[in-house]
């Protein structure tokens, strides 16, 4: 089912990257409504529940387009940016989500403080970093002096940074995937298309070429089977 919903009012807008981070929780929700808009037909938006969901693909590019071009046509209430991360500094449990009370543009430098909207009471906090282009773990480590948690992502800061300066309430979950002492050996673009979307057809040639990352490719996918089903509970939670 298709709607174009003009200038009706949208509550909750809920930013994410890939199908995998929403699977479970549009599973739950059900019957779902696609929004056709113009330029925002470039991105997978549908209504499920009280909240639209916007699937950005991945990396800050496509995180500011989806962002500016939603955020310029409708103006939710609240904004989620909802996914995976990794963690660099700190110790979590695989699947664990974590609440975003700050968020920093690497290599820019521009940092964001978040106010606590109360969404997310309960989760463990912690900072977050938005990388702009693929960076290991180790260069980031050694570039990054601050001590205790920190997570990272590649799409959050561009999507938090519009909702500050439009005066919308915005919040930050992000479920951990990757340890500090795991080190992912391929970057986004060898297994996504030219939008940022997850590719099968792609990871599969990777891993044909490099085969020694299957035991990697592997345990990060029941990570993130994990992570996307406590991302799923904790909307399910504010929904």
């Amino acid at each position: 089912m298709a709607a174009d919903i003009g200038a009706s009012k949208i509550k909750i807008a809920v930013f994410y990257a890939l199908d995998a981070e929403m699977k479970p929780t549009l599973a739950v929700l059900g019957r779902r409504m696609r929004l056709e808009h113009g330029k925002l037909n470039r991105f997978d938006i549908v209504q499920a529940g009280p909240a639209w969901f916007i699937k950005t693909g991945m990396g800050v590019i496509n995180s500011a387009q989806a962002a500016q071009e939603f955020l310029y046509t409708f103006r939710p209430e609240i904004v989620i940016s909802a996914g995976f991360g990794g963690m660099l500094l700190g110790k979590a449990d695989m699947g664990e989500p974590l609440s975003i009370p700050a968020v920093e543009l690497y290599p820019e430098g521009r940092t964001l403080e978040l106010p606590d909207t109360g969404l997310f009471t309960g989760l463990r906090k912690a900072p977050l970093i938005t990388i702009s282009q693929w960076t290991r773990k180790a260069v980031l480590k050694e570039k990054i002096r601050q001590k205790g948690s920190l997570a990272i992502d590649m799409e959050t800061f561009p999507l938090a940074s519009m909702c500050l300066e439009k005066g919308i309430r915005f919040a930050g979950i992000r479920a951990v995937t990757d340890g500090e002492d795991m080190e992912i050996d391929f970057a986004p673009e060898d297994v996504s298309d030219e939008s940022g979307d997850y590719s099968a057809s792609k990871a599969a040639w990777l891993i044909a070429k490099r085969p020694a990352l299957l035991p990697q490719a592997l345990k990060l996918g029941a990570n993130s089977r994990k992570a996307a089903e406590a991302i799923c509970q904790a909307l399910l939670n504010i929904l």
